[in-house]
Formats: C-alpha cells, structure tokens, sequence
C-alpha cells in the first residue's frame, strides 16, 4: 500500500482535474454512488479521504496509471480480467499473481473496513475501490477473444467513416452518445431516479457474482452479437449494425447506474462497521 500511497500522491499534484469507463462513465457512476451514500459512511469519507465526491476521486486510477505502473508494478492488471469468450489452448492466466480486478476489490473492501488500517491505507483503499467497481461493469473489462479485451478489433459504428477499436467503442463511445449534450451530473440524477425500483436487487451477491454477471453480458452482447462473430476470427474492420449499437447503449446505461449502487452499498457496509 506504500507505493500505491506514493503513486496516487503524485497524480493528487499532477492531475488535480480530470481528463477526458472512460472518464464520463466513472464520474457518472460516482456520481450515483454519493447519492446513495448513508450519512455514517459520508461522514467518514469525509474524515478519510477529505470528500465524499465520489465522482472527484472516480478516474485518479486511470489519470496516472503508467506513473502507478512503475510504483506499483502488477497496477495496470487490476482494472480488468481475462475471462475468455473462447477456449484458447494458450490463453493467458485470468488473474495472474492476483493482479486483476475482483481481487484487488477484495483487498481494498477489507482494507476500507478495516478499523485498524491507518488513515491513509483505507484511504488509498476507498480510492481504488471508487474506480475499480466502475471497471467490474464494463463489459470488455471481464472478457477477452484473445484480443485485449476488444483492443484488437476494429469496428466502424454506423453513420461514422473513421474506425475505432471495439473496447473504445463500448469504454467511451457509446456512453458520450448516451450522454450527449446533457451535463454528467444531471444524466447521473437521471439515472438514479430511472433505476430507483432495481437498487435492492442490484445489492444481492458478491463481487464474484458480480462479474461472472458482466462478464456474460459480454460473453451475449459485446461478442457473440458482433456481426458474423466467430471464435478465434480477425475480420478488417466489421462494420456494426444499429441494433447492435442501440443495444449496446442500452446494457451500458444499466451497468452504470448498477455500478454506481453497488459502489455506494460497498462503502455504506465497510464505512459501518
């Protein structure tokens, strides 16, 4: 925890704002999760991290994450986790030395709870836990095709000339055209009030279920959705449908209201004990 300490020291003094999940759907996903806050669990984020802008400490994993890399070596695995779509012989470990994101939520919910830990540990924890729920629930985060996690596929959305990668597409394209033209915070109060009825039953599991949950979203609506989707298949560019992307639009909306309220239910619970 000393190193993450240093690493995320230095993004305080060199990124004190935030730069262009992407960004948007970590801020909004804080932003729901502060909403959502029980006054005991604000009053110590308060006491611990010095806010309880959730949204204000949403992207200080990502704003840094080379700086964090070189302190704190095995960093950059903890925002996703290769759980494969298809059956590769030689497909990587999903959780190499424990460097992938449900085990480092584990860690940092206990450290969050833990009385005991020093102020700047559960602080550091709380940190990593604001962002690390936020990545649990993009698709592209839980699931790989031997590709990155979409990195390597390229797809050209409709009505667009210029090709991006699939993770782009899902990370940041597709909530921007959810959000348009509105501001972040009044698209979170949005959704907040759109999901109020689901909050109880999004609460129900563990960050285990949580990700086999997102992980066959990708598994149904990232992969095997993909036009002429086949396991193992590298096509140019594939171009895709509007069903696909409305779709697509509509699952990542959910998955960010559901990550802003299981955020705000792992707080409420460590910050209470």
């Amino acid at each position: 925890m000393k190193l993450l300490r240093i690493a995320l020291t230095a993004i305080y003094f060199v990124c004190p704002s935030a730069l262009a999940w992407g960004n948007e759907g970590h801020r909004i996903s804080g932003y729901i999760a502060s909403a959502l806050l029980t006054e005991s669990a604000r009053a110590q984020l308060r006491e611990l991290v010095g806010t309880d802008d959730l949204a204000g400490i949403a992207t200080l994993l990502d704003d840094e994450r080379d700086a964090l890399e070189q302190r704190a070596p095995g960093s950059s695995r903890w925002h996703y986790e290769n759980r494969q779509v298809c059956a590769y012989p030689s497909s990587k470990p999903q959780c190499p030395n424990g460097q992938c994101v449900t085990r480092q939520i584990a860690l940092f919910t206990r450290i969050a709870g833990d009385a005991g830990a020093d102020r700047h540990s559960r602080s550091e924890a709380i940190q990593g836990l604001t962002h690390l729920l936020g990545d649990l629930h993009q698709p592209l985060h839980l699931s790989d095709n031997n590709d990155r996690g979409g990195n390597d596929v390229r797809v050209r959305l409709p009505g667009e000339k210029k090709p991006r990668n699939l993770h782009e597409a899902w990370d940041t394209r597709f909530v921007r055209m959810n959000v348009g033209r509105r501001d972040e915070r009044r698209y979170a109060a949005s959704l907040l009030e759109r999901y109020s009825d689901r909050h109880s039953l999004w609460m129900q599991g563990d960050v285990q279920t949580w990700a086999t949950e997102t992980f066959t979203l990708a598994d149904e609506h990232a992969y095997r959705a993909l036009p002429h989707f086949a396991c193992g298949s590298r096509q140019e560019t594939i171009e895709l449908t509007a069903p696909y992307v409305e779709q697509a639009r509509a699952l990542i909306e959910e998955q960010i209201a559901k990550s802003g309220a299981r955020l705000a239910h792992v707080l409420n619970q460590a910050l209470s004990r």
